[in-house]
């Protein structure tokens, strides 16, 4: 369990004082569900403040009219259980739905889809690698890119 914590406080320390990204997670997509319980503190954890979902409370639907206009920095889908080849086609589905949303972070690239099923839908000792995963897809520069390999991908 220390490993755990020391990795987390390593993340903690590479995100100190860089801007927090502005990031709208979706953890399914029809309907849209924002994310409830730890992943809102995984994505703190990381460098990031979550537009809408809230820390320890279920995650919740909601309905795309309400997400529109939040225009993220960082667009993250991560549907619930699914590998990254699941969500990556989950997301072309829903394409138009997420390009509505989130136009600057697609433009960007800064629009990902991740193996939520390894990294984000249980608790346990891959929350760890989850926070890490997050810091590299929202701070690149201070995080390697080869910690995305068979994790996430960018997604346009």
């Amino acid at each position: 369990m220390r490993h755990i914590e020391h990795r987390i406080v390593a993340v903690q320390g590479g995100v100190a004082g860089r801007v927090a990204a502005r990031v709208l997670a979706l953890e399914w997509l029809d309907p849209p569900f924002v994310p409830g319980h730890w992943v809102p503190e995984m994505v703190a954890l990381a460098g990031g403040s979550l537009l809408r979902g809230t820390a320890g409370r279920p995650s919740f639907a909601v309905v795309w009219e309400h997400l529109a206009g939040l225009d993220p920095d960082v667009l993250i889908v991560m549907p619930c259980g699914f590998s990254l080849a699941a969500a990556h086609a989950d997301a072309d589905r829903y394409g138009a739905a997420l390009r509505a949303v989130a136009p600057r972070a697609i433009a960007a690239g800064r629009a990902f889809v991740v193996d939520a099923s390894a990294h984000f839908s249980r608790p346990g000792p891959r929350v760890a690698e989850g926070v890490e995963l997050l810091a590299a897809l929202l701070h690149p520069a201070a995080f390697p890119a080869a910690a995305l390999a068979g994790r996430a991908a960018v997604w346009t």
